[in-house]
């Protein structure tokens, strides 16, 4: 056997058959998460667009029902805020028309009247008008009650607006 001169360097090594492969590290992508994070926050975004678009529709819908109801709620919760939202200038004029006045109204309302309930017994609605019957029950020192009433409104802007109140 000869030897090989001493500048010929190292001889190639040979893999055998028995040695392991050790795998190769590879680096994964973030892009998946990236790209799914962001598709969940447009999916989420649609949802609250949507459910904004529905209240803000279903709000400015608000029927002439719904607006005695608010009515009384005013009332109740002796709101000037909300009485001032739901009824026209005229009726305010007519009936009490600042904040003042009807917060005292209010009050002695709450302070006197007890188990006071509305009941819608009809509603007719004709282009921008609508009227709106009520039966209101409640007690009144001890004893019970009943008024009828005829609400009058009118649609202004998209709203529906109490314009003139009729005890029956």
């Amino acid at each position: 056997m000869s030897t090989p001169p001493p500048d010929a360097g190292t001889p190639p090594v040979t893999p055998t058959p028995d040695a392991a492969v050790l795998p190769v590290a590879t680096k994964k992508s973030k892009l998946p998460w990236i790209l799914g994070g962001a598709a969940l926050a447009v999916i989420l975004l649609v949802v609250v667009a949507v459910v904004v678009v529905f209240n803000v529709i279903v709000g400015a819908a608000k029927g002439p029902q719904e607006v005695i109801g608010a009515y009384d709620r005013a009332f109740d919760t002796v709101d000037c805020e909300l009485y001032l939202s739901i009824t026209t200038e005229a009726y305010q004029e007519s009936f009490e028309p600042t904040c003042e006045g009807f917060e005292s109204i209010a009050q002695n309302f709450v302070d006197t009247y007890s188990d006071y309930q509305v009941a819608v017994t009809g509603t007719s609605v004709t282009g921008d008008t609508a009227t709106v019957t009520t039966s209101e029950t409640y007690v009144l020192d001890g004893e019970p009650g009943t008024d009828l009433y005829t609400y009058h409104l009118v649609n202004s802007g998209g709203s529906w607006l109490i314009d003139r109140l009729d005890l029956q």
